[in-house]
């Protein structure tokens, strides 16, 4: 299938299956006080497309205790990638701190496989209507801190950093599902260190578990996509979500 997309502008009308974002921050960690700069693409395994609209959607960083900063993105003036929105917040607290986006979004498909945003309300005879929620996560610290990373409900399917290190060799990844592992998901992992672009293929363990090197410097990502048995008659017919992780080596 064959997509054009205009860098600039809003492309939700040419949303595509197996497009996500990300979130890379300027550093990973940070002193108590200072204000965190972080950006959110939107494309295809860091390979950015455009902007999607800011319907539904929602960004947040949340500590280990639970504490919550509510962010609004804003439009940044883009670099040679493309467009981006900006998250710009200061943590409260020192510890770890998980940046999280949560886009709920629903598109349909006709006969001649065109992909349009909406659902069975707006499209009766459509051919087919899904629901289509994304996660995206980046984790920081602020201060001087190691751990584990907390699961966050509302993503119903995310990954968590167990341990968390910020200057890590090694990322350690769990993928979550309502609190529970989830084993043999397929994912996706992404390396870009601003010239070169590499990804592979993880299938997460009987604990929901994949690793790998990060010595390099650069971004890194992880994606997933997970489908899940929920529908709604007249709406839409399943569900499935992309989650994706990003840690930043500088």
């Amino acid at each position: 299938m064959r997509q054009l997309f205009r860098r600039g502008v809003d492309t939700t009308d040419c949303l595509v299956y197996g497009h996500e974002a990300w979130i890379v921050t300027d550093k990973s960690v940070y002193a108590p006080g200072e204000e965190v700069h972080a950006i959110m693409r939107w494309g295809h395994h860091m390979r950015p497309d455009g902007f999607f609209r800011l319907d539904e959607f929602k960004a947040f960083v949340e500590d280990e205790r639970g504490n919550r900063i509510m962010i609004d993105p804003v439009k940044g003036p883009g670099d040679e990638q493309g467009d981006y929105y900006e998250f710009h917040f200061i943590p409260k607290s020192s510890g770890i701190h998980t940046i999280m986006a949560i886009y709920n979004n629903n598109y349909v498909r006709d006969e001649k496989d065109v992909y349009y945003e909406g659902d069975r309300r707006t499209y009766p005879n459509i051919l087919d209507a899904k629901n289509y929620p994304q996660v995206y996560v980046a984790c920081i610290t602020v201060g001087n801190a190691t751990g584990e990373t907390h699961y966050i409900d509302e993503s119903r399917v995310s990954f968590v950093a167990s341990p968390w290190e910020a200057d890590a060799e090694v990322l350690n990844l769990t993928l979550i599902h309502d609190r529970f592992p989830l084993q043999g998901s397929t994912v996706v992992v992404v390396h870009y260190d601003g010239e070169n672009y590499s990804e592979r293929i993880l299938n997460t363990d009987a604990k929901g578990r994949i690793f790998f090197n990060v010595e390099e410097k650069g971004t890194y990502m992880a994606v997933t996509r997970t489908p899940l048995a929920e529908g709604i008659e007249g709406i839409y017919d399943s569900k499935e979500i992309a989650s994706s992780f990003t840690y930043v080596k500088r």
